[in-house]
């Protein structure tokens, strides 16, 4: 039997939420899913929702409900410091040399080669933003 390219991520997927769910992972992030099988994310946004659609997959947002836009700006402040960014607006970043932007997916593959770990929960509130799927 051959799977399309779709039915063999969502089958991937639910392996892997079934052994996050044997580990005591209650909850997995979709980028987690998609980094651990190499997954194209947004592809992969669009199979857990039709997953969840189905039944076969529960979904919790993030939607940063805990959080005010101060708590928000507070950690990027703590974070631009702590790594010694010139703050965006600031006099010193209109002198500073722009850096080079490079799209997310490119950042997180140069990242993952160079052996940097993604950040965890206590690095930031952002990562609430995104869905969190189980079985």
């Amino acid at each position: 039997m051959k799977l399309s390219k779709k039915g063999e991520y969502a089958l991937r997927s639910l392996i892997n939420l079934g052994i996050a769910a044997e580990v005591g992972r209650s909850l997995v992030q979709v980028t987690e899913l998609a980094d651990t099988e190499q997954l194209p994310i947004k592809f992969l946004e669009q199979i857990m929702s039709a997953l969840k659609e189905a039944g076969l997959v529960i979904s919790a947002r993030g939607i940063l409900d805990r959080y005010t836009l101060a708590d928000v700006v507070e950690v990027t402040l703590r974070k631009l410091r702590r790594d010694n960014v010139p703050l965006p607006f600031s006099p010193e970043a209109e002198h500073a040399a722009t850096p080079l932007r490079v799209p997310a997916r490119h950042a997180r593959k140069n990242a993952r080669q160079a052996g940097v770990s993604r950040l965890d929960e206590t690095e930031g509130v952002l990562h609430q933003l995104l869905g969190d799927y189980a079985i």
